[in-house]
């Protein structure tokens, strides 16, 4: 069982603790390109493939985030898509409101250091299709991925959301982006 955690925009995802549940295989971290491969396991199990990062909250997140989920509140201009949702839901009840927007306030102020009622990263099996932006976080998207009967190699895809970072200025992989010197 292999696969790849990427972000909406592509970039890899590194260091997302993945989960083998149902086999005694330790977790493993994905890589600098987002991989992640668990070593051969025997066929006909049950597996649960479950990703969790939940580290430096304020990676991606600006206040430009709470204008954008602002005028979204407002009904000024709508997230475009589920992943922004999903991202613009700090504390994970499936609606978007004022509330997001004080706990993310919060955060930035560093009155919290992270978020209250959410992990900093929330993961969406990559073969998911949502029905619409606007019902995105009233579907029940899938946030592991379920393996019955192992009998085949498998690979398996996550989009990995990072909460609160509207517009996807997260650094998701320190390898990815060049160095700018600055004098």
């Amino acid at each position: 069982v292999s696969g790849r955690i990427a972000a909406e925009e592509g970039e890899d995802v590194e260091d997302v603790q993945v989960n083998l549940d149902g086999s005694n295989i330790a977790s493993i971290m994905t890589s600098d390109l987002g991989t992640f491969a668990f070593p051969s396991m025997p066929g006909g199990g049950d597996y649960t493939l479950d990703p969790a990062k939940n580290d430096d909250p304020l990676n991606g997140v600006t206040t430009l985030d709470l204008v954008l989920i602002q005028k979204h509140i407002l009904g000024m201009s709508a997230l475009d898509s589920p992943y922004k949702m999903i991202a613009a839901d700090i504390n994970k009840d499936a609606s978007i409101s004022a509330i997001d927007l004080l706990e993310l306030r919060k955060l930035i102020l560093g009155v919290n250091a992270d978020f209250q009622s959410n992990a900093s990263w929330r993961f969406v099996d990559a073969d998911y299709q949502f029905a619409s932006t606007n019902t995105a976080l009233t579907e029940n998207f899938p946030e592991v991925y379920g393996i019955n009967n192992l009998n085949t190699d498998m690979n398996v895809g996550f989009t990995g959301v990072k909460i609160g970072d509207i517009n996807n200025s997260v650094t998701a992989n320190l390898t990815a982006g060049s160095v700018e010197a600055k004098s």
